[in-house]
């Protein structure tokens, strides 16, 4: 074969995707970086870490100790180790890194995300309180836009440096969050027994101790179930898959949170109608749901009647989400364009109470940031939906589980979100993970070798080869 025919060519491009994923020494990335090394293990097992990290943290404290240590520790070493090897390491990086990375795109991405975090940093300089007073600041509110690009620089790397690592993340996710359920599950039955377990709101633990916390999480976790599901191609698979996301549901039942089931719904409705595949078995398990129901009520007709009222009464009941609604358009009210200003107390002061945030992150930029902000996150949250659409259909591809997973968080966000632009927490979940993550799928045209992708950033099999992030076709 000549070296400079077109087949050569395919050939060594076959070669360089395969060994990317394959761990072989001849990829784009391990000529950029000289190799994979530790920091490169560091980096991707760190991103995969701190994705986890909500399951086994105490806390919200310790959701932000686990980031700095798997995310931002590793990128420093990274950044350290280039500048220790001095302008070699960047003629290396400027000959070969294009080639693992589109840092045009990657540039785009994060320039997006600081035009609109960058808005709001700013906004601190017409905010009521003078700098520093209540806790807040110019440099203090630069470290949150600098932690959503260390999250989004370092998925990127774990993509182009690791994807099969990358693509069996959901599978270690999914397990993690039916152990974390079936420990709440058994706490919850211990503590008010079966008999009443349906009257009282299921709580998580430790870091998802609040309802909505779990409840958000297991709908993340149920969807990525139902993805696997969708893909699955042996009646076995499908079942298992199946199984995983009915336990799911039935915690977030539990929890009795009205906003992550509309949300789920919702997104599942977004999966199923790209999917179009393995309804028949959806159906049965909607007609087996429904006859339990109502063989329980049947059995129980008391526990049924007091299910109902308990029903009944969450379903009209706004939680004190129209107070704080009202509250916060009353404060903002003469502020519309450019709103109050970020501070540090963030609280809503109501008639009936002091409330944390605004139960909405929409609500929450139009009152620090005004219409421009409101019209700035919009955006931005539009731009991460269209990078996730864009991965391709989810026919057998469940990469573009991610579009479902932002819908998910979005709407979410609409009833139980405050401020988008935080410090790294639970929430991150539902938006800045998913983004993050669809955002480094984008710009690593060479992160997926040959073969059949079934899961988000995954593959299976031998098949067509996706060329520059098009899905392959199966």
């Amino acid at each position: 074969m000549r070296a400079g025919s077109p087949r050569a060519g395919t050939a060594a491009r076959t070669g360089r995707e395969g060994g990317l994923a394959s761990g072989g020494q001849s990829t784009p990335w391990r000529a950029a970086w000289g190799g994979l090394g530790v920091t490169g293990v560091l980096v991707t097992s760190g991103w995969c870490a701190f994705v986890l990290s909500v399951f086994v943290a105490s806390d919200g404290h310790h959701v932000r100790i686990a980031f700095n240590w798997l995310v931002l520790a590793p990128l420093v070493l990274v950044a350290g180790g280039l500048a220790v090897r001095g302008a070699g390491a960047w003629r290396q990086w400027r000959l070969h890194g294009q080639e693992a990375v589109d840092l045009r795109a990657l540039a785009f991405g994060l320039g997006a995300l600081w035009l609109v975090a960058g808005y709001f940093v700013a906004s601190v300089l017409w905010a009521g309180a003078p700098p520093d007073v209540d806790g807040t600041s110019v440099v203090r509110e630069l470290k949150n836009p600098l932690y959503l690009s260390a999250l989004a620089v370092a998925a990127t790397m774990a993509v182009a440096a690791a994807p099969r690592w990358m693509g069996a993340l959901d599978r270690v996710v999914i397990g993690a969050c039916v152990v974390a359920v079936l420990a709440a599950l058994t706490v919850h039955l211990a503590t008010h027994g079966a008999a009443n377990a349906l009257l009282h709101r299921m709580q998580g633990l430790g870091a998802l101790r609040n309802e909505l916390v779990i409840a958000s999480v297991a709908g993340v976790c149920a969807l990525l179930a139902l993805a696997r599901h969708a893909a699955a191609e042996t009646p076995a698979a499908r079942m298992h898959w199946l199984a995983v996301v009915c336990l799911l549901l039935v915690a977030m039942l539990m929890t009795q949170s009205r906003g992550p089931l509309f949300a789920w719904l919702l997104a599942a409705a977004v999966l199923l109608a790209c999917a179009r595949r393995n309804l028949r078995d959806l159906a049965w398990c909607a007609v087996v749901g429904a006859v339990a129901v109502v063989g329980l009520n049947l059995a129980l007709p008391e526990a049924g009647e007091r299910i109902a009222d308990a029903v009944r009464q969450r379903g009209l009941d706004f939680s004190f989400r129209d107070w704080i609604w009202a509250a916060v358009a009353d404060e903002t009210r003469g502020q519309f364009w450019f709103g109050q200003g970020l501070r540090g107390d963030r609280q809503v002061v109501t008639a009936v109470g002091v409330f944390p945030h605004e139960h909405n992150s929409v609500l929450a930029s139009w009152r620090f940031g005004g219409a421009v902000g409101l019209l700035l996150f919009v955006g931005l949250c539009g731009g991460a939906l269209w990078l996730a659409a864009r991965l391709g259909p989810a026919r057998g591809n469940a990469r573009a589980m991610l579009l479902p997973w932002l819908v998910f968080g979005m709407v979410c966000q609409l009833t139980n979100g405050g401020f988008p632009f935080g410090r790294p927490a639970y929430d991150w979940w539902l938006i800045w993970i998913p983004a993050a993550w669809a955002l480094a799928l984008n710009v690593v045209p060479l992160a997926e070798p040959p073969g059949r992708r079934t899961w988000v950033g995954g593959w299976a099999g031998r098949g067509q080869r996706s060329v520059r992030g098009l899905p392959a076709k199966v």
